[in-house]
This record gives C-alpha cells, structure tokens and sequence, in this order.
C-alpha cells in the first residue's frame, strides 16, 4: 500500500488535534526515534519543533485509516454538551453562586463542610465549580474534553478570584495518618469494616475523609445536563475592580467576592483561539498557590515564573556589535548572518520593562528586588525565611521578604490580566 501524508484527510471540521491524538492513542501506540506509531502501525506521526503535528503518513486503502475517517467524521457531527464538575478550595467561603453565561457557574456545597482535624470550618474553604463541555460517544475523546474544560476553568478563576483556588483532586491520591474525632459523627457500617477500629489513627483518603466528608455528590444530584440548583442563594457581590486587585490579604469574616470586570475578563479568555501562552502564565501561578504550604521559596519562583512566560512575546531588537544587522533576540545571541555576539537587554531589565508597560509604574527598586530575589532561589544561594524552621517574622529580612511576595502577587496578577486583555 502506498504510504502518503495524510495530514489533509484528517483535518476535520470539529476534531481539534487533541481530539485526533486522543483517538490515535486509544489503541496500541509506541515511538521510534521522533515517530510516534499508531494502529497497528498503520499510522505514523511526526511532530514539529512545537510539537504540532507535522505529518501523518499511512494508506487511504488502510483498513484502520478508512476506520479512523469514517469514526472521526462521526464524532465530528456530536454537538450535545455535558456539564462536568470538580470541588475546588479558595482561602475565603463562598455562600452565594456565580454564573458565566452559560459556561461556568460557581456555588457553595449542599453540606457545611467540616475540617476534621479541627472540628471546625477554617482555611481552605471548599467549593464546587461546574463547567460545560462538548461531549462526545468516544470516552477517551470525551474525557480528554472534559479535562481541558475543567484546566481551563481553574487556571482562569485562579487569576479572577483573590487568592486563587486550587483543585481538590490534583492533590487527593496520597493518604494521611488521622485520628477522626468520635463526637463528630457514628462511623457507618461500611466504615467500620473498612478502617476496623474507627477511634484510633488510620489510613484514610484525605480528599473524602480528612478535608471534607460531604464532597461527593448524591446520585440524585449528579445531572450532566444543567447545573447545580443554586435557588435561594444571592448572586456573588462585584467589587470595583481598581480596589479589587490593591488589597493585600484576606479577613476572617471576608467571602469570596468577585471583580466588577470579571465578564470582561472572561469574555477575552474564553475568545482566545490558541490557549497555549496565557494557560502556561496562569499555569505557574496556580502552582504559586499550590506550593505555598510546601515552600514558600518555590511558591515565589512560580510566581515570578508566570510572568517569565509571557516575556517570550517582547520584541527586544538589539544591534550587532560591529555590523548594521538587526535581529529580535536576546542578550548574548549570535548574529546569525556575521556570528558577532549580539548585545541586547538583560533578563532583569526584561522583566521591569514588561512589569512597567503591564502593571504601570512599579518603583525600579520593587521590581529589580522581585527579578532577584527569584534569581537568587533559582540559582540557590538563598531559600526565603519562611522556610526556615525558626521563622518568626518579626526581623527586617524576613518582614521584606514577605512584604516583596504580598507586592508581587498583586502585580504579577495585574501584568496576566492585562497581558491578555491587551495581546489577544
């Protein structure tokens, strides 16, 4: 059978390349030195220097290739749409619901969820977050939807709501020794049977057991095709943004709230074709909340990291040394045409100039303290005394230290938004 790029054929309106990947791995799939080899080997894919698909070879007298155009094509026509679901935590309560058109709404649990570790409800405050989706009769299409639809949903409230969220279930595979306090509840039978002796310390699920035993949703509850019933709630309060985004820190009696702009904002996200820059941003600043607990030096380069990301875009032109060339590159680049070192701005300056022209006029002294307090922990010479075991905050070093970290959340938040406000 003669082998051709097949690339055109599968180019079908309605089927993303991650629809077409996903299909082609279902099956039996293995690599060989850059080709990846798909059913039965029928099908061998090369990608480009930016991992896009650059070819697809294989026989149009195939009888796997007649399959996968034909079930493609058929997938292609699928327009019905699922609502997907996922308990995130934000560090203030939510006890009123937001709805974005309809794409995302968000609303408290049904249950008072309950900290078992202290018997109370206190920081991170559970949520649940629903999404829609278009589904599809392929589960593995199906599900690959429904994952991007949820990252989606999360990296963008991550950068909206103050604070950040961070998912429930990104961290709720490992298990934790806890004691269950007696007086909260009478195990159930099943309980019992499970962990044998409910009052001593035992293995459980930290996700279901250990945060908040009321995540999981009763049958009866669990609807693909609406959201949840939010009857009875009021609808979120709406901040002036301008003050919205200059507060530092959160209140005990303070509830999630939400910018005045927040549709703007998620009108601009939601019409951006191509996702990949503005979610790898927003992806370092999640793990900016997620690693904040583990270590607040990493948490801090995750930070700093989002903003690294969009730097890529600035065009920083820069002259040869000794030549009338002129190229958009970076600092210490070879001239590819006379291979004379090029000199152009550095790092540090890249990144007060992107802060300046995104977050407006940040004094020189925060902004070349942020760049380097992150070039010191990347390089190692020094890890924040948040870190330390003897951290007590009170000391000049570890006061600013904080003070840098509060600042730079609230600019590198700013520079995202207005990045992709202002770019897109």
């Amino acid at each position: 059978m003669k082998e051709i790029n097949l690339i055109g054929h599968f180019k079908i309106p309605g089927i993303s390349e991650r629809d077409l990947l996903t299909y082609f791995q279902q099956g039996d799939a293995h690599t060989e030195n850059g080709t990846y080899f798909f059913l039965a080997d029928q099908i061998k894919v090369e990608f480009n220097n930016k991992e896009h698909i650059k070819s697809i070879m294989g026989s149009l007298d195939s009888i796997f290739v007649k399959r996968a155009l034909s079930d493609l094509r058929e997938i292609a026509k699928e327009s019905d749409l699922e609502i997907g679901r996922v308990v995130v935590q934000g560090v203030s309560p939510l006890t009123s619901y937001y709805r974005y058109k309809d794409l995302i709404q968000i609303c408290p649990l049904k249950s008072k969820p309950q900290h078992l570790a202290s018997g109370r409800s206190k920081f991170p405050f559970p949520f649940l977050l629903e999404f829609k989706y278009r589904t599809s009769k392929n589960n593995g299409i199906r599900n690959q939807r429904m994952q991007q639809a949820k990252e989606n949903a999360i990296l963008i409230l991550n950068l909206l709501l103050y604070g950040g969220i961070t998912d429930v279930n990104a961290t709720s595979n490992d298990t934790l020794w806890v004691s269950v306090p007696t007086d909260w509840r009478d195990p159930t039978d099943e309980e019992i049977e499970m962990f044998c002796d409910y009052k001593h310390p035992t293995s459980m699920n930290r996700t279901n057991m250990y945060l908040n035993p009321s995540f999981g949703l009763d049958e009866k509850d669990v609807n693909y095709d609406s959201f949840a019933n939010v009857e009875g709630l009021k609808s979120i309060e709406l901040i002036d943004f301008k003050k919205y985004y200059q507060r530092l820190g959160v209140g005990s009696d303070d509830e999630i709230n939400l910018p005045s702009i927040v549709d703007i904002n998620l009108d601009k996200y939601f019409s951006i074709e191509n996702k990949t820059k503005i979610n790898r941003a927003l992806y370092w600043l999640l793990k900016h909340h997620e690693t904040w607990k583990v270590s607040k030096s990493i948490s801090f380069n995750c930070l700093i990291q989002s903003i690294e990301v969009l730097m890529e875009t600035q065009k920083n032109t820069a002259p040869c040394k000794e030549n009338n060339c002129e190229h958009t590159k970076i600092l210490n680049d070879i001239c590819e045409k006379c291979e004379d070192p090029i000199t152009g701005i550095g790092p540090t300056k890249a990144f007060r100039d992107f802060v300046e022209k995104y977050a407006g006029d940040i004094p020189k002294k925060i902004k070349d303290n942020l760049y380097g307090l992150r070039s010191s922990i990347a390089h190692g010479s020094l890890t924040l005394e948040m870190d330390s075991a003897s951290f007590g905050g009170f000391d000049a070093k570890s006061h600013n230290q904080r003070h840098l970290m509060d600042i730079g959340r609230e600019i590198v938040v700013v520079c995202l938004l207005n990045w992709m406000m202002k770019e897109n």
